[in-house]
């Protein structure tokens, strides 16, 4: 769902983006990571072709979206807290999503906002929309990933409220 809220949000609002999904999986270290969130950053879209070093310099001041899902490591929250610092444009937008309340804590001066998890029956609900609208079940085949990709619909409710924004509101907020 953090993959759909980035999509929604990085259309022509911002000038880099960047998706970093399943850091809790990546045991490199965080000037690794660092690395590969700028091998990871793209120009309206497009991968940019600076090095890896150089497109810290090429993104500063610019409007930037930067997504961490699933973050598990005071690290991940200590290296989103560095870049988003490092990046004074207003208008820049930095997510993060984590399981474990405390590590989001630790991101000073962010908003949070806790999204509970959806019960069974609204996320079969809001998996069936989306996936196979207008039927009642999944095709056989399919009936067992959609019951985990029912598990991961963690914050529809957050999609939902942002898909009807009223004009002039703001199009994204931050995710905690």
């Amino acid at each position: 769902m953090a993959k759909l809220v980035f999509e929604t949000c990085a259309r022509g609002s911002f000038e880099y983006t960047c998706f970093m999904y399943d850091l809790k999986l990546i045991q490199e270290s965080s000037a690794q990571i660092r690395a590969n969130v700028g091998a990871n950053i793209c120009h309206y879209g497009q991968p940019i072709q600076s090095s890896r070093e150089g497109v810290w310099h090429e993104i500063r001041g610019k409007t930037l979206l930067l997504v961490f899902d699933d973050i598990d490591e005071n690290r991940h929250a200590d290296l989103l807290q560095e870049i988003a610092e490092g990046n004074d444009r207003e208008g820049s937008r930095f997510i993060a999503t984590s399981r474990n309340k405390e590590i989001l804590d630790c991101l000073n001066g962010l908003h949070q906002y806790e999204v509970p998890v959806q019960n069974p029956h609204a996320a079969a609900e809001l998996f069936m929309t989306h996936a196979f609208p207008g039927e009642k079940e999944p095709p056989f085949d399919l009936q067992h990933s959609g019951e985990s990709s029912e598990r991961m619909c963690r914050i529809a409710t957050y999609l939902g409220s942002h898909r009807k924004v009223s004009e002039g509101e703001e199009k994204c907020r931050t995710v905690g």
